[in-house]
């Protein structure tokens, strides 16, 4: 791996512990906007639950940013495979994420044409059309950040009260549930990380033994 795939993981795993820990200071503030609990003196519960702040748009850009470095380093396992397959550098190289098998052999031409036959055939075994969901997903997910507004992210509460009639009376048990999801109800941080580790292992594929094969400069 190259330094500058390797920088680009490194920045995305730093800014997604960032988000981590900004997410689990934004979760703990709005759990603790929820009580609940039997009324004194009565037989009647209740919950109160103070209205949750919207998530801040500094976790959306953080989000971003990791999106952001986890497909620059997919561009950038594509641009060096075709260094070391040409024995030159390369432009309008690209890694292409394609839905649509039909549309397969025309990004691959214009993106991959550089690449020997097996890095190739590495790159098309991480297509959605193969039954790879996660190219898709990273794709879906960074476009709309580039190229119109922030991924979003939403907050989803779930408060849970449970009573239990005892012989002294009533026992109960309050468990405030908060929950940061993207659009779709997928947890935003365990999305990423799961990413994060697609990426590194799609990066030593391409440009480890199963992709690699002697440069024509070498040859």
């Amino acid at each position: 791996m190259t330094p500058d795939i390797e920088t680009r993981l490194q920045l995305a795993a730093e800014r997604l512990q960032q988000l981590q820990t900004e997410v689990d200071a934004y979760l703990a503030d709005a759990s603790g906007r929820a009580t609940g609990g039997m009324i004194p003196g009565t037989t009647l519960a209740s919950i109160e639950v103070r209205p949750l702040d919207p998530p801040p748009t500094r976790l959306s850009a953080l989000v971003g940013e990791v999106l952001y470095h986890l497909r620059s380093a997919l561009d950038f396992a594509v641009f060096m495979a075709a260094l070391l397959d040409s024995g030159e550098e390369q432009s309008d190289t690209q890694f292409p994420i394609v839905t649509d098998e039909d549309d397969w052999e025309t990004q691959a031409k214009r993106r991959l044409k550089h690449l020997s036959r097996p890095r190739q055939q590495v790159v098309l075994a991480l297509q959605p059309f193969r039954g790879q969901r996660w190219t898709e997903r990273l794709r879906d997910l960074s476009n709309p950040d580039k190229h119109r507004h922030l991924t979003v992210v939403a907050a989803e509460a779930e408060h849970k009260l449970t009573i239990k009639r005892t012989s002294e009376g009533f026992e109960t048990a309050f468990r405030p549930n908060v929950a940061l999801s993207f659009d779709d109800g997928a947890d935003v941080v365990s999305s990423l990380q799961e990413l994060l580790e697609k990426v590194r292992e799609a990066v030593a594929r391409l440009l480890g033994p199963e992709g690699g094969v002697p440069s024509r400069r070498s040859a």
